[in-house]
């Protein structure tokens, strides 16, 4: 069958999947997981420099979410993947960027993202109100998506708006 179409935006992602390719900024470090940590999610700085987790007693900023990256092969042939990253392993953090995620909420463009201090999931709502047990990030929503679809969001500032996928 030959192909009949070509989109010139980026396909919707998976969460933690880059939305622009090459445009991420990383942190310097690839730290531990302290935890089993979820892709997509937020994470917080761990007990030392190296180490990272989900999770934080203190109200403070995320170091970033942790990127999708492909380098834990499934041996088991009858097992579903999973996108949780186990405890022990190296991390891939995103601290700046464009990134597929997705929302305990519904989310509309515009929308502040805000970092559960429980296990790092996201929420948006207005930037500026409170989300209980979460705190505001600098990340915003580009495209909305509704709970269970891929929502964009980046933290590169003043973001074109990018062109709906086509069906």
């Amino acid at each position: 069958m030959a192909q009949s179409q070509v989109s010139p935006s980026v396909a919707y992602g998976v969460a933690g999947s880059p939305a622009t390719p090459d445009q991420l900024v990383h942190h310097p470090l690839n730290l531990i997981a302290e935890e089993n940590c979820a892709v997509g999610n937020f994470c917080f700085q761990g007990s030392n420099a190296m180490f990272a987790k989900q999770s934080s007693e203190e109200e403070v900023q995320p170091i970033g979410i942790l990127q999708r990256v492909i380098n834990y092969p499934n041996y088991m042939i009858g097992q579903s993947g999973t996108l949780v990253v186990p405890e022990g392993s190296p991390l891939t953090i995103v601290t700046l960027g464009n990134l597929w995620v997705n929302m305990t909420n519904s989310s509309s463009e515009g929308e502040a993202v805000f970092a559960s201090l429980t296990d790092g999931s996201l929420t948006s709502a207005a930037a500026g109100t409170t989300v209980a047990g979460s705190v505001e990030t600098t990340w915003r929503v580009v495209v909305s998506g509704l709970v269970g679809e891929a929502s964009l969001i980046s933290n590169w500032g003043e973001v074109a708006s990018v062109p709906p996928a086509s069906e």
